[in-house]
């Protein structure tokens, strides 16, 4: 195999100079992502998956240790297996705390720390500086990014990103250095591994990169290509095709690592899922209607690219695919193939450019349904970057050469157009984008975006019901949840907040009827099922409650509350020995649960173990400093103990929090004559 050697600029320039130009230009392109995201410092968390990645998740709250590094290598959590993005959370959460702010400015950092690598990695394989530094620009201001770099859990997205990059740097040094330094390659090789597992360690959309290689073997590297470049010219073409062939196998070989490492990832993130729900079977979603959702989004992404407007962090899956933009986007994609491969010769970039987009968009096309979503803005992150490829080295070509070189006037008026144009570009972009930002302001600011795009969309109107509930005002929940329902009449998740809702109402009938509706959907629905076993427990129907929270910790084994709520139907029904079990599973699991150290105490009490039971009402009144009803069980809880002055502030203190709690009074009482308060009262 020839030896690699870097496409450099032909004209003389002076090291220094270009070390300079390469230094500014990069200054340039952090300044424009960090001026596009700096509002993002000021933001908080919002209601999507930030919950579950930071604000509600036990384990990251708690910062790195060696526990939660344990806990990231083997967990599922969140349908996903990527322990580095989880130590990444864990060591903001260290830094900062849960102060949102500190962990959008990682995020900005590591988009602007993405644009600089991408810039230099364009620049060291073409020597190209103005092109390299327009896509990297492009890529730091484009609004479609704005979802992966103001979202906090999306963290994966930049993380991931910065390993790609670091990998491919990696690359081209492994592919740059001499046979006859065999440790300097070795060395280069390791780290590219290194950085390739790290990469999807945080996020598995990375498994197409070996391919992307394959690409920049091509294009701009020309080690695919060298076979029939004149370089044995006493092959006729036969021969030269068959040398072509050989040497892309051994390339494509040489990258087996990279592909071992990437189907490993891509079996354990398939299993992951699965085992979260969160891979839509063909039943839900037709492969008919996952090939041609696939070929629309291809084509819709293109157009949002170009014309970034009414952009939402959920676009619905249709109910049915129209036909029209379905033929339009496939006649297009089919043109701009048939186009960058008549070009290939002349103008490789094109194709180069546009393989690297369709192959990075394989992984998040819907052929494999993850989630709901029809498309999502975060998955043009890595894709774009070769749109932007074709863009900025077509600028160039329509600058340098082609008709316009036959005209010196108007190929100077072009040299000096075009990057002119290329920054009023950017700057339009990046108003754009500092727009897009600021709807991440809030939660309810960025659903009701959503809402002004989309009337109808379904996750919106949950979402916004969510937040509504959240903050008591329950009349308007209910409406956006009956607004959800209607618009998504398959989308169970709404189905269980409208029972939620009736159930607050007082209308548990009715939300029995929901709760039954979203099991239906998705029998996996653990929350369907606990939020049932509470609605029967209401209606007086506690054996059935029983085998519904039994459902609930079959499908989420980790879940504190649906044992917890075991535990008290069963002491509720008399089985204060076999709640004792359960309330100790739900504090193993979650031990601030204070219903669960209550309940558990109640059940110790009621089989004379006293003393336990003291304990943990302790801990329930240190869990819940504001209730009455903590401190009136723990005082009558010391008054059976003996312990009467102690039991008298206790419930002194349950009166002076509820002044009409009529127990409490009653003990009271009774530790004043020195009585222990009965059996009943505990």
């Amino acid at each position: 195999m020839p030896r690699f050697t870097f496409a450099m600029n032909t004209a003389p320039t002076s090291p220094s100079r270009g070390r300079c130009t390469t230094l500014w230009l990069a200054l340039a392109i952090a300044a424009v992502a960090l001026a596009v995201y700096a509002p993002v410092r000021h933001h908080g968390f919002v209601s999507i998956d930030d919950p579950i990645y930071v604000g509600e998740n036990p384990v990251v709250a708690r910062g790195l240790s060696w526990d939660g590094a344990r806990w990231a290598f083997t967990t599922g959590h969140a349908a996903n297996w990527h322990p580095v993005t989880w130590l990444s959370h864990m060591a903001d959460v260290r830094l900062f705390g849960l102060n949102a702010g500190g962990h959008h400015a990682v995020s900005v950092l590591l988009h602007a720390a993405n644009a600089i690598l991408l810039f230099l990695l364009l620049k060291r394989l073409t020597g190209r500086a103005g092109p390299s530094a327009c896509v990297a620009a492009l890529f730091a201001a484009h609004p479609l990014h704005v979802e992966s770099v103001a979202w906090v859990a999306e963290r994966k997205d930049v993380l991931s990103t910065l390993f790609w990059l670091l990998t491919a740097h990696a690359y081209v040094s492994y592919v740059s250095c001499p046979r006859s330094a065999p440790r300097r390659r070795g060395a280069a090789y390791a780290l590219m591994l290194g950085f390739y597992a790290l990469g999807l360690m945080a996020k598995p959309m990375l498994v197409t990169l070996p391919l992307v290689l394959l690409v920049l073997d091509w294009w701009p590297l020309g080690r695919l290509r060298r076979a029939g470049t004149g370089e044995a010219p006493v092959l006729d073409e036969t021969g030269r095709a068959r040398r072509a062939r050989a040497e892309a196998w051994l390339l494509a070989a040489e990258k087996l690592p990279l592909f071992a490492l990437a189907a490993a990832s891509s079996a354990i993130t398939i299993v992951v899922q699965h085992r979260g729900g969160a891979v839509s079977g063909l039943a839900a979603v037709p492969f008919a209607s996952r090939a041609g959702n696939a070929v629309v989004s291809a084509g819709r992404y293109l157009w949002k690219a170009a014309w970034p407007a009414d952009l939402s962090v959920f676009y619905p899956y249709p109910a049915a695919l129209p036909a029209v933009p379905l033929v339009l986007s496939a006649l297009f994609l089919a043109a701009v193939t048939g186009l960058a491969i008549g070009a290939a010769r002349r103008r490789p970039y094109l194709l180069a450019g546009w393989l690297w987009y369709l192959v990075t968009l394989a992984p998040v096309s819907g052929l494999v349904q993850i989630g709901r979503q029809a498309m999502a803005d975060r998955y043009t992150y890595v894709p774009l970057v070769g749109i932007f490829v074709m863009l900025a080295w077509g600028a160039r070509d329509l600058a340098c050469s082609g008709l316009l070189a036959r005209q010196a006037w108007l190929r100077s008026a072009t040299r000096i157009g075009v990057p002119v144009v290329a920054v009023a570009l950017v700057a339009a972009l990046a108003a754009a984008a500092r727009v897009q930002t600021g709807y991440w302001t809030s939660s309810a600011a960025l659903w009701q975006h959503a809402l002004d795009i989309d009337p109808q969309n379904y996750f919106a109107h949950n979402s916004l019901g969510a937040l509504a509930s959240d903050a008591g005002r329950t009349g308007e929940a209910l409406e956006h949840f009956s607004r959800a329902v209607r618009s998504g009449p398959d989308y169970p998740e709404a189905f269980n907040n409208l029972g939620l809702m009736y159930a607050r109402l007082g209308r548990t009938a009715e939300a029995v009827e929901q709760y039954r509706k979203a099991i239906a959907l998705n029998p996996r629905l653990a929350a369907a099922h606990g939020n049932l076993g509470v609605a029967l427990v209401t209606l007086g129907r506690p054996d059935e409650a029983i085998a519904a929270y039994h459902a609930a910790i079959a499908i989420d084994p980790a879940a504190a509350r649906y044992r917890s709520n075991l535990g008290a139907a069963l002491y509720g029904q008399g089985r204060p020995a076999d709640a004792i079990a359960h309330f100790s599973a739900a504090l193993e699991r979650d031990p601030a649960l204070a219903q669960a150290h209550t309940g558990l105490a109640l059940s110790l009490a009621a089989t004379d173990r006293l003393d336990e039971a003291a304990r943990h009402f302790a801990e329930a009144a240190r869990l819940q400093p504001g209730s009455d009803s903590a401190q009136q069980y723990l005082g009558t809880a010391l008054a059976a103990l003996g312990r009467f002055d102690e039991a008298t502030a206790h419930l002194r203190e349950a009166l002076r929090i509820n002044p009409g709690n009529d127990t409490a009074r009653r003990a009271l009482d009774m530790v004043a004559a020195r009585t222990p308060p009965p059996k009943a009262a505990r």
